[in-house]
Formats: C-alpha cells, structure tokens, sequence
C-alpha cells in the first residue's frame, strides 16, 4: 500500500518540490469547503419573491362591500408559501371609514389557514392603480385550490367601500377559479389581486454546490498520472504540452467571459441572459470582454504564469463587482469613475452601513471560489521568455492607446450610441456592462466649453450686471444682519415622492411656518450621497448640472481662491466667517477646501470638546447639539465683537445615511407609518429623525427670535435618504426607480429649503429653487450687496426657478430635460457660459464679475 502511496504522489507531481503543490491543494480544498459553509450558512436570505398578477382583459368596475358583505375568488397556489396578497379597494367617500376589512385565505374545505384584519380607516385609499396589502405568510400546497375571502365587518353601506373586478386574460385561467359577489357567481369577473409568493431557488443553490463539487474535483485530478497513461496509449494522439499549460491557457481565455458573468450576475443576469444579451448587443459585450482581456494579459505579462494572472484578474473584478452592488444598495447610484477621488471619505462612512449577503453576492462569491482554486490547484508553469515579455508588454500598450483612442477620441461610442447618463446610470450599467460603463465615466472628468464660449462674451454679459461696491449700505439699514446657513444632512420630506401616511406630523414647525419665513422646494443636483456637492452649488452659485457628472467639485475643482457667498459677506465686512460641521475635517477635502472659499476657520468634529458632542446614534450628532454650538459660537463671538455682522457656515450630520437601528443605535420612535404597504423599519428610522430636526431648528428660531439684533437663518437639505429600494419600489406602486415618471424622477431630488428671520423680510410659501440659486436669492432677500453674478443668478431665477442635474424648469412651469431646445436654451447656454468662466477658464475669469466693486479681484 505505501508502495501505491508513493507511486501515486510521484506520478500526481507531490514529490519533491511537488510538495508545494500539495500543500496549495488542501489549502485550495478548505476554501472550497468553506465556500459550501458559505451557502449553507445564508441558504436563508435565499428566498426570491414571485409575483402573479391579475391583469384585466377589458376595464375593471367598482364592487361594494361595506355593509358586512364579502366577495371571494378562487385560486391554484402557484408556490408552496404565499407571502402576502394585495386587492384593489376603492373608497368614493373622503371621511373617516368606519369598521374593519378582513381577508382569509380558505381551503375548498371552508378551512381558514391564514387570515388578516386591518380598520377601514387604514386602508390605502386612491382612485388609481394601487393595492392594499394583507400579509398571510401561508403555507400552501403549490397547484392546490384555494380561497380568497373579502369582507367588511361594522362598516355601514354608507361608505362606499368596494373592491375591483374584471374579466381575466387567457393565460391566466389556468390559476384562478370562480368568484363570488355576495354568495352568488359572479359571472366571469375575478378580483383584481396582487399575489406575492416566497420560494427558496433550490435549482440555484444545487448549481452553486455542484460548482465548487466540480471545483473540488478538479483540484485534486491527477494531472501528471494522467499525462503519463496518456503516453502510453499509442491510439490517442501525441501531445508536446502537458495537461497542467493546457488547462492554464484554457483559464486564460476563459477568465474574461467568467468576469463579465460575474459582474452580471449581480444584475440578476442568468446564462441565457447574457448569452441573449451578446445577440442583442454583441459590440457592448466585446468591448467589456476587451477590457477584462487587457487587465488579464497585464498581470500575465507581470507574473508569467497563466493561472495567477487569470486568478488576480477574476479577483480583482469580483471585488469591485462586489464593491460596485453594495454602493448602490447605499446610495442608489453604481461607483464612477470620479468617486475614486472620494474614496477616503466612503471608507469613514462605511462603518456606519449593513453589509447583508443575498443570492447575488453569494452566487458571484462562488463564481469567483470555483474558478480561482481550481486555477491555483494546477502547476506553475513558466509562460513566455523575458523578451517576450517585453513585446508582450509593448503590444499591450499599443492596444490599450487605440482601444482609449477609439473610445475617447472618436465618434465611435456616439455612433453605435454606447452611452452613459450619469442621472440615474444603473440602467446603463445593466445593459453596456459595468467595467465599460465605467470606463466611459472617465471622459465624464473635464468640464465641456459651451458652445460659442468666450471671454468676450462673458463681459459683454457682465456689463448688464454690475456688481455692488462694498461701501454700499445694507437695505436693512446700518445694522446689516447676521446670516447662518445650515445645510441638513438628508432633510427632506417624502411627501413630494408619494403619500406617506403617518401617526404623527414629522415636520410639524417647518410646516406651519409663515412669519417672515420664505421656504419651499430646493432641486438638487445629487441623490443619496456626495453631500459636498450641494454645499458647492449654494456656495458658488454654479450647477453640477454642467460638471462632469458623478464628479466632486471639492476632490477635482477647487485648487484655487474661488469667489462665492462666503467672499461676498467678508468683502461687506461681515465677521467670524467659519464653517462648522460635526464629523471628520478631512472629508470630501474640506480643510484644503474651505480656506480656498475664504472661511477663516474649519471646525470639525475634532475641535469640538468630546462632552459636547452630542452623539445620537453611531457617530452622527445631534441637530439639537449641533444648534447649541451654533448658539454658543454666537455668544462668544458677541462678546468679543459686539458690532460685525455675524456668518457661519453649517453642515449637520444627524440625519445621515445608514438608516439601521441595530447597528447605529435606535431612537425614540413617535412617527409611525401607519400605511402597512409603506411599512418600513428604515424609513420610519428617517422619518423620527427628521422630526427631531424640526424640533431643533424649532429651539434654534426660537433663540434667535430673542437677539436682539436682525439674524437669518437659512436651512436646507442636501439631498434626499439613501433608503433601500423596497421603500422606494412601494412608494412608487411597484415600480423600480427605473421605470418611473420623468416627473417622479425630478422629485427625488427635492429637499426643503427655509429662509427665516427675526425681521420682516416677508412671507412666500412653495417656491421652486435650485441649490446653486438659492445662495444669491438669500442675498437679494435680506437687502446685501451683491456681485455680477449674484444679479445675474437671481435674475435667471424669475425666468428659470431651477437648474438641477438633468431637468430645468421655466416659468411656464414646465419640465424639461437639458438637452431640450426651448424658449429657455439660449439663457441656459448663457449660464453655462458663465459658470465656465470662473470654474474651467480660469486664467480669464472676469473678477469683476464675480467679486463686489473695490474687494481685490480674484
């Protein structure tokens, strides 16, 4: 037996040196072992949703069923556990619905299995395509019939409370049986129902077990046995190279197509998906196919060994695979190329987020397992002489110089229409492929010259616009007032998405502010993330609209003194001049940043004495903490400089994203949403967090209502929470973000705004302004001297309320994406124009334009 043993091992390559090898493939077996613990472990978060729907063949009519009646339908369970169902009800009445609605689920025996009651009152009530909700979680036997029973208990007929009915398409009477009004047939009409059903994917977990099976096969194969019984058989044909450079070219040319199937299986891209998807677009495949094959031939021409280079290549996009979902999961927006030059402040943040395992990350996780131990279980064998090495290293550089000129410096993605709009760019990245839809956010980091730019043109707009002097008197008198700005992390209210129905009002003070407050919507140009981008809209008065998209104007544009809001108080003589913002100084750049937008001092979370840190969850501080220091700042500012107006710059972190009570701490919960298909732990997180906003910024009015001396305070939010898109699908009835209205798309990024002081500057109430506007709309406001651009800017306002992202809105009220040609392209145009000038063309920025007369010029 030891005999065998040790001629096994001398044929099998574990002898000597081959020792090595053996050691590699037990090492290689445990990570296959652990990636089947791997599956078993999360076997549980496995479970799909399967929805059926009942889609009318003909219009649908209203059926009562206040007054205790009950209508049902008949149906075969389609799987054997039924998560939820959700009815269309109509109401024509406005009151308060009296009584319950009770659902049941019954097996043709009268036996009730499930069964779920809710008062009328809390109903989802509309006159359009909507559901109630009613959550069973049944167990059922799949093709078994079954009944669905509707009714109103203690609800007078009075209230005109009914259900949908309509005739059912064809395909759709295999699962569904007859219904009955009141007792009786209805006579071919059928329930308009929502069926959701839950089922563990068993044929996906079996393929994810046979692959690393497979895996673990090969890795223990006999290669060398098996190249010397080879040699022997005289009827097979002769090889020169052994089966250990077979099998690591044939990783080699494998390794791009197993990417790209990594990469698309995290947009739920099966086989035969991407295999239609190389019909459909076969030229979108290859370029990403281009891509993964010159990173490969990159670490092989490092490396010189086959299998390591196919297995960086698979590891290194597996991770960024894995990097790019649990991004959007975050945020709602995959990673581009500008957010490497963010990359340290996402690691800061990043703590405070749930990472959950799902049948996506997993299934890409064991891809990537199966591929890389099986490629690591082979031999080493050298590749290529250093010679050719080299050659092999030049000729990759000539590829990758006529693939970047191809793509970058031609017509060539224009004209196959290979694009990436960069507003909601997770559709794009679904259909071009991540890593080339990365790779054409590259060209998306210059700033774009408008067409028919120059300086000339610049000044000949200027002189409509000159700016004030500084000597010139505030129109509030001698007393110019003092100005705070607070931009609120995520302050928003979700009403402008959808109708949330909650216990309690979450922003009751802002709502009912009238007095010398001017408030309304503010449209941002950022959704979920890159707060330092609003900052600089309202601060510069430019727009991201026209900035390379997904970029960071603090990591990528501000390298140099730029005139702003901040300038324009300072050269009025207003005093203190800081900027305050209760979380790490080095994010998104601001202490290189903030000098250079002439702050004279940064106050950060370091600076702040820690019993004065008033943490409410993770490390995010309170509004209420972060207003005290506010006032407190005033008061010491007071004392030592009884008579310079007062500027302070704020950003609060309270309200930031990571909307996870388990991990970040919970709060005190007062709001509750009270719509069950709204239901969700994270939104009604949010939702108490803003209301503890309103309470704060109630307290922090209320303070300076008492000063007595003219204050504004101006707050608004930076973008719209980052919840996760089940919140989102149900606000929207279903839908993905994807496939919602252009109208629905522009409200995801509206945030309130608030112009308050404790004077009277007057009363406006639903105005429609974007961030980069909002800062000289405060300006013209409170009577403050005013640069060229700031005129211009509140000026553009009255004809165009908002420039934000991919929409503007004239005032015909009317909204238009910027590529539209309108009455208002040629001021849109304009803008840009100017915006250019301070931000691109900077050896030629028209300083008088964009300073106060008699300040130093930029």
């Amino acid at each position: 037996m030891k005999e065998k043993l040790k001629r096994f091992s001398e044929v099998s390559g574990f002898s000597g040196k081959g020792k090595i090898l053996l050691v590699r493939k037990i090492v290689v077996t445990i990570i296959i072992l652990c990636g089947m613990g791997l599956v078993a472990a999360n076997a549980g978060s496995f479970i799909k949703n399967y929805v059926v729907e009942r889609l009318e063949l003909h219009s649908y009519e209203p059926v009562e069923i206040s007054g205790d009646r009950e209508v049902t339908q008949q149906f075969v369970a389609q799987k054997d556990h039924l998560w939820k169902a959700a009815v269309r009800l109509y109401t024509l009445d406005k009151t308060v619905l009296k009584g319950k609605i009770h659902a049941e689920i019954r097996d043709m025996d009268g036996k009730v299995v499930a069964e779920e009651e809710r008062p009328c009152n809390e109903i989802h009530l509309t006159k359009y395509d909507d559901f109630t909700e009613f959550q069973f979680n049944a167990d059922l036997k799949k093709g078994d019939k079954y009944v669905l029973a509707v009714r109103t208990e203690g609800s007078p007929k009075t209230d005109n409370l009914g259900v949908y009915m309509g005739k059912m398409t064809d395909e759709q009477k295999d699962y569904y049986g007859e219904s009955t009004v009141y007792g009786k047939n209805s006579k071919g009409k059928d329930l308009r129902i929502r069926w959701v059903y839950q089922f563990l994917p068993l044929r996906s977990v079996g393929f994810m077990v046979a692959m690393l099976l497979l895996a673990l096969i090969f890795t223990w194969l006999p290669m060398d046995w098996i190249d010397e019984k080879w040699g022997r058989k005289k009827f097979l044909p002769k090889r020169k190279a052994s089966l250990n450079r077979i099998f690591g070219w044939l990783f080699m040319i494998a390794t791009p197509f197993w990417c790209h199937i990594i990469m698309m299986r995290y947009y739920d891209f099966g086989l035969g998906a991407i295999i239609h998807q190389a019909t459909r677009v076969p030229l979108v495949v290859l370029l990403n196919l281009v891509i993964y094959a010159l990173v490969l031939w990159v670490f092989y021409v490092i490396t010189n060994r086959t299998t390591v280079a196919s297995s960086l290549t698979v590891l290194l996009f597996s991770i960024c695979a894995l990097g790019n979902y649990y991004v959007f999961q975050f945020r709602g927006t995959p990673i581009m190329f500008q957010d490497i030059y963010s990359l340290s402040t996402a690691t800061e943040v990043a703590g405070n987020y749930t990472f959950q395992m799902d049948l996506k990350i997993i299934y890409s996780l064991v891809f990537t397992i199966a591929f890389i131990t099986a490629a690591l279980s082979l031999k080493m064998e050298k590749g290529l002489p250093w010679k050719k090495r080299i050659a092999g290293l030049l000729a990759c550089g000539v590829v990758v110089g006529g693939f970047y000129h191809t793509l970058f410096n031609t017509d060539f993605l224009k004209n196959h229409d290979i694009q990436v709009k960069t507003w909601h760019p997770q559709g794009y990245y679904k259909r071009r492929g991540t890593a080339l839809s990365f790779v054409i956010t590259w060209t998306y980091n210059t700033i774009e010259k408008p067409k028919g730019y120059s300086v000339s043109a610049v000044e000949s707009i200027a002189k409509k616009y000159p700016s004030d002097d500084v000597k010139k008197s505030s129109s509030v008198g001698k007393k110019s007032p003092n100005v705070i700005v607070i931009m609120n992390e995520s302050l928003a209210d979700l009403n402008v998405d959808g109708k949330i129905k909650t216990s309690t009002d979450y922003m009751p003070y802002i709502h009912s502010l009238k007095k010398n407050t001017i408030k309304g919507h503010c449209h941002m140009s950022i959704f979920g993330a890159n707060t330092a981008n609003s900052e600089f809209e309202f601060l510069t008065g430019t727009s991201m609209a026209f900035l390379p998209p997904r970029s960071v104007a603090y990591n990528s544009l501000v390298h140099t003194a730029l005139p702003n809001f901040t300038t324009t108080l300072k050269q009025q003589s207003y005093g203190y001049n800081k900027a305050v913002h209760p979380y790490y100084g080095r994010g998104w750049n601001r202490e290189v940043v903030y000098p250079l937008l002439g702050f004279d001092d940064f106050i950060s979370m370091e600076d702040i004495p820690e019993s004065k840190l008033d943490f409410i969850r993770a490390k995010y501080m309170s509004d209420q903490g972060d207003f005290n220091l506010l006032e407190e700042y005033y008061e010491k500012y007071r004392k030592s400089d009884s008579t310079t107006p007062f500027y302070l710059f704020n950003v609060t972190m309270q309200n930031h994203g990571g909307y996870d009570a388990a991990k970040q701490g919970g709060i005190d919960e007062t709001v509750k949403i009270t719509d069950p298909k709204l239901k969700d732990n994270q939104a009604e997180l949010y939702l108490n967090l803003i209301k503890k906003s309103d309470d704060a910024f109630k307290q922090l009015t209320e303070y300076f209502q008492n000063v007595d001396e003219p204050t504004v305070v101006v707050m608004f939010g930076d973008h719209q929470p980052a919840i996760e898109d089940p919140f989102w699908n149900a606000l929207y009835d279903g839908k993905s973000v994807d496939s919602i209205s252009k109208e629905q798309q522009a409200n995801r990024y509206i945030t309130p705004f608030i112009v308050w002081a404790n004077y009277n500057i007057g009363s406006e109430d639903n105005v429609d302004i974007s961030a980069n506007m909002l800062g000289a709309y405060t300006l013209d406001k409170i009577g403050a001297n005013m640069t060229g651009f700031q005129k211009y800017l509140v000026d553009m306002h009255k004809e165009i309320p908002f420039v934000a992202g991919e929409f503007y809105m004239g005032d015909d009220k009317v909204l238009h994406r910027l590529e539209e040609k309108t009455k208002y392209s040629k001021k849109i145009t304009e803008y840009q124009k100017l915006q250019y000038n301070l931000l691109a063309d900077t050896k030629h920025t028209v300083g008088s334009f964009f300073n106060l007369k008699g300040a130093s010029d930029k």
